[in-house]
């Protein structure tokens, strides 16, 4: 009962909302209520008893719960934050049916992988349906560039779905024990899966449709994309426990190696672009996010150690992707008053700026913040497997600082001018009119939820252990890192 909960309460109330998406208000009340809701249920749920629901094994392990309860609570701070900032009309219900998505992606036993690989794939079609949604009221239509990253998007996703489930029609083939040809299938099976996840991971050279589809979507969807990515590394994870456990897919050190080559290459190649793109605070986001990837790949296919790090990463990342997009979206507001030459948003949006410089900070792994600790769990990774992993790995790291730094002096350091010019100045009284109420720039809820988020993420720095734990304890039940 406690699982089919998990899956069917978000999607009766996506229903619900969907009849009352006129009233946002309320629609939102109870896109937070059921988001509380379902983290009490998923905390209630026990750990490592398998069940079965209509011939599907389902289970709620240990790693999966931390992420299962870092998914609620993302999805009810979006939608807090969704009552201050713009979004679609129907981002509500989007946002609960990748929530159930989710939380069936998670949950479905690693014994059935297909079924997840068709999870994966619905949670992309739902992106598109939030690209595409429209603000309640608005006159405007939906921008050509906008459709073209949706319908990219899609193709990609398609293609991922489908190398994915090719990947574990040969896994079946390779298990079968009568099988008539003797050749292995590991070679085949291995490109699949890391072809697959890459796409899915934005991860170079598939890595195009991410600052596309960043740039043409409202903010917040950024934080559902980044939830999926999630999703994705963990059926990653999943895939490899399933491959490699028991033996259907063999590693030799060449193929691993250029797996780690790949994903060192996004990691640098991600930074490198980041600085290119940095005249756009969405396009230089994706890009770090996609070099964070990159580390986050190498961590899963390293050692112990680094898998631990890369799972470490994800969750930070997710939790980070709420805090750099609600600033994005605090950032991108209407201003009460047009902004001078020169004044960065620094000056013009103090709060929402200060949350965004410590979100990338903390991204990039700089202390005291909570991705310092998981960094250094990947370079640690990285050093067991040789020197020159580390030395890209930090190479990595240094580039997307020196973006970063480039991205300070251009969008948020500037000096404001002494006055506004008298003729920007309107004379209400001259007209006979009323003067307009005083706007706030930065709305004071979204700016305290996400300070608050930050605060999290500092307590995270400061004391790993919190998250480190039981990601240490769900890596040591992990079987197939003694095959890496």
């Amino acid at each position: 009962m406690t699982f089919l909960l998990m899956f069917c309460l978000p999607l009766v109330m996506a229903a619900v909302c969907f009849a009352l998406r006129q009233q946002q208000g309320l629609v939102q009340i109870l896109a937070i209520g059921t988001t509380i809701l379902l983290g009490w249920v998923i905390w209630q749920v026990p750990v490592d008893q398998p069940i079965s629901i209509v011939g599907v094994s389902m289970t709620v392990r240990a790693i999966n719960r931390l992420f299962l309860l870092a998914v609620a609570g993302s999805f009810c701070i979006t939608f807090i934050v969704a009552t201050r900032v713009a979004h679609g009309e129907n981002f509500v219900v989007i946002g609960l049916i990748i929530f159930s998505l989710i939380n069936a992606a998670l949950t479905i036993d690693v014994q059935s992988p297909f079924l997840i690989t068709l999870l994966l794939l619905a949670t992309g079609l739902a992106i598109i349906l939030a690209q595409v949604d429209l603000p309640i009221g608005t006159t405007t239509l939906l921008r050509g560039r906008a459709i073209g990253s949706g319908l990219r998007y899609l193709v990609m996703m398609l293609l991922a779905g489908v190398l994915l489930a090719l990947c574990f029609v040969l896994a079946d083939l390779e298990n079968t024990p009568d099988r008539l040809s003797t050749t292995s299938l590991a070679r085949p099976l291995l490109a699949l899966l890391v072809v697959g996840i890459s796409l899915r991971l934005a991860i170079i050279p598939f890595h195009s449709w991410l600052p596309d589809l960043l740039e043409d979507s409202p903010p917040l969807v950024g934080i559902l994309i980044g939830m999926i990515n999630l999703a994705a590394l963990l059926f990653l994870v999943s895939a490899f426990q399933f491959l490699l456990a028991p033996g259907l897919l063999t590693l030799d050190p060449g193929r691993l190696r250029l797996v780690r080559f790949v994903a060192l290459g996004s990691a640098i190649g991600g930074s490198l672009l980041a600085i290119h793109e940095r005249p756009s605070l969405r396009r230089f986001l994706a890009m770090l996010l996609i070099s964070d990837s990159g580390m986050m790949l190498f961590g899963v296919v390293s050692s112990t150690t680094g898998l631990t790090g890369a799972l470490f990463q994800a969750f930070n990342q997710l939790v980070l992707s709420v805090v750099l997009w609600t600033a994005v979206a605090l950032l991108e507001r209407p201003e009460p008053t047009r902004a001078a030459a020169g004044d960065g948003w620094l000056r013009r949006r103090p709060w929402a700026s200060g949350v965004f410089i410590c979100g990338v900070l903390a991204l990039l792994g700089i202390p005291p913040f909570n991705g310092f600790a998981s960094r250094t769990l990947l370079y640690q990774g990285a050093a067991e497997e040789g020197r020159g992993y580390l030395v890209a790995l930090l190479i990595a790291t240094m580039l997307g600082a020196y973006a970063f730094a480039l991205v300070l002096r251009d969008h948020f350091l500037g000096r404001a001018p002494a006055a506004m010019p008298e003729e920007d100045l309107t004379d209400f009284r001259g007209l006979g009119l009323p003067p307009p109420p005083p706007q706030r720039s930065e709305p004071l809820g979204a700016t305290t939820v996400a300070v608050a988020l930050l605060g999290i993420c500092l307590v995270i720095g400061l004391y790993p252990p919190l998250v480190l734990d039981p990601i240490i304890e769900a890596v040591r039940g992990l079987t197939f890192v003694q095959f890496l």
